[in-house]
């Protein structure tokens, strides 16, 4: 280890700078750390930083990294920094060593494919970062070896977290320390800092997983999410840009920035918009790594979206406190030690019985904490409960009908429903099939939109006997779609638009307009990460769901 920071120590009068010398024993993790700083030396520049050896290995990009696969941004190989680095951010005297303003902009862990060693030795290192804005397939080419600074590549892999023709959309959006929430000027008027963790050296991670919540950008946010942990940083490294980028001329590009999770033991608890979140690092989605924290994140996320779907309406919940690969439990009434966040409503179907409801994003966030992976909403509100506001036809296929089938399916009940003069909404489950959702004015009970949704659908099953059934019989679905009218009595309820699903690789039940169906392939076009970019651009097709004022007729 003294050799690896003999370099960067050289260059560094540390009576005089407050950068830390490396000095201090940082305890191994179990995780890769991974940093990106932004610094403004003599010219603006990002310095991306992966944990290797007990350093971190470091590299400076003049443009910062790029979400376009397309583009190959120039990475400077500099001198390596010390752990201790991680948890720097403030301001380097102008007479020092890279004199000017660090930014902690981006912090988390990274995964390696294959052995990073013989990878770094053959000039690719191609790996997974878990950032809190930089999340997915990366990849480091080196362009040619020798001389004082050796000049790579840095590329986004081609994946769910890229973003075609829109490379510098993290760097431009993220404008703000990942740590501190200061913007540069901010850092530079505080003058140079360490994170709450200088003590010891440590970085306290923000999710130990991909948070591609983010793993996108989060432009319409609901609010900044702010986490009291702090993340790693490092040192602004002097670095010469071949190809006719020169240390005389200043940067022309900045970008923008995505968010992702930290390395370093997670604490205890945490919290999300001032809501407790205990275990953050519990992993709910052990195959893709998505944590208990990413989950609370989401949802306050997604809370604008999400909560004219689900804010006082009855709710039913899938918990599943140790995973989705343990026992997941059905929730429909409260119990003990439920936040206050969660109501209770009294209902009476055969008797009465307190069922659930919340009324706003601190009632999504306790759900988080008792880790519901999936919310279930009726087709009222709390305020007619009696009268329905929503009627869903849930288009349920066998496991061997194809999901060109089921679109067809759902276009069939769009079709009648205008023949009637009702407008729908498509909604990709998350599971295997399609809801139809059709607005209504509060004016019919139950029982009356019940019948009038088995009407239309047994008209279906008569007219087309050999694609789809009525009947709930797991003997009379084969090879047909089950069409599910049921869920338009009073207690049944539906997956709500963008609640997460307990499957395999945290799939959402995603919002679709019309157009988009011919492009789906599966009835999971979007996860709790990748949905994310979507919203954030202002892709929510529902918005106008509860404008539309329409009556069945009867």
């Amino acid at each position: 280890m003294p050799g690896k920071l003999e370099a960067y120590r050289k260059k560094r009068d540390f009576a005089k700078t407050p950068e830390p010398s490396g000095k201090k024993e940082i305890k191994k993790e179990a995780v890769l750390a991974y940093v990106v700083q932004k610094h403004a030396a003599s010219h603006l520049h990002w310095d991306f930083r992966l944990e290797m050896d007990g350093a971190l290995k470091s590299w400076a990009v003049p443009k910062g990294p790029s979400l376009d696969p397309e583009d190959k941004r120039l990475a400077v190989h500099v001198e390596d920094h010390p752990l201790e680095y991680g948890s720097f951010e403030g301001i380097i005297p102008q007479e020092e060593y890279g004199g000017g303003t660090v930014m902690l902009w981006d912090t988390g862990y990274w995964e390696p494919e294959g052995d990073p060693h013989k990878s770094y030795e053959k000039g690719r290192l191609d790996f997974a970062l878990y950032g809190k804005r930089l999340k997915g397939k990366w990849h480091l080419v080196r362009m040619r070896r020798g001389g004082a600074k050796e000049n790579w590549l840095l590329i986004k892999g081609d994946d769910g977290f890229a973003e075609r023709g829109r490379g510098t959309a993290a760097i431009e959006k993220y404008q703000k320390s990942a740590a501190s929430g200061r913007g540069m000027e901010g850092i530079a008027k505080m003058g140079a800092t360490h994170s709450s963790h200088e003590a010891s050296g440590k970085v306290s991670p923000i999710d130990p997983r991909p948070n591609a919540i983010n793993a996108v950008p989060y432009q319409r946010r609901r609010s900044q999410i702010r986490q009291k942990n702090a993340s790693i940083a490092e040192p602004p490294p002097e670095f010469i840009a071949p190809h006719g980028l020169r240390e005389d001329k200043p940067a022309k590009e900045v970008e923008r920035e995505s968010e992702v999770p930290v390395r370093y033991s997670m604490p205890k608890k945490t919290s999300v918009e001032g809501v407790t979140i205990t275990n953050p690092e519990k992993a709910l989605y052990p195959g893709v790594g998505v944590t208990k924290i990413e989950l609370a994140e989401y949802f306050a996320f997604i809370a604008d979206a999400m909560l004219p779907h689900v804010a006082r309406r009855p709710i039913s919940l899938l918990r599943c406190p140790d995973g989705i690969e343990k026992n997941c439990i059905f929730q429909r009434h409260p119990s003990l030690g439920m936040s206050d966040d969660i109501k209770a409503v009294p209902i009476v179907i055969n008797e009465d019985r307190d069922y659930l409801m919340i009324n706003d994003a601190r009632g999504l966030l306790a759900l988080a904490q008792m880790a519901v992976l999936e919310i279930h909403t009726w087709g009222t509100t709390v305020d007619a409960i009696d009268a329905p506001d929503r009627m869903v036809f849930d288009l349920d296929p066998d496991e061997s009908v194809s999901f060109a089938r089921v679109k067809d399916a759902a276009r069939e009940v769009r079709d009648r429903l205008l023949d009637l003069g009702l407008e729908s909404f498509v909604l990709a489950t998350g599971g295997k099939g399609l809801h139809v959702a059709v607005p209504l004015k509060p004016k019919y009970g139950w029982d009356t939109v019940k019948e009038f949704s088995h009407l239309l659908v047994k008209r279906m099953a008569r007219d087309t006997p050999g694609s789809y059934t009525v009947s709930m019989r797991k003997a009379d679905r084969g090879g047909k779609i089950y069409l599910d009218y049921l869920r338009n009595g009073k207690g049944a309820s539906f997956i709500s638009p963008y609640s997460p699903r307990a499957k395999e690789g945290a799939p959402v039940a995603a919002p679709l307009d019309w157009d988009e169906l011919r492009r789906i392939r599966d009835a999971r076009p979007y996860t709790i990460r990748t949905i994310v970019p979507r919203v954030n651009r202002g892709k929510t097709p529902w918005n106008e769901i509860a404008k539309l004022k329409q009556t069945i007729r009867i």
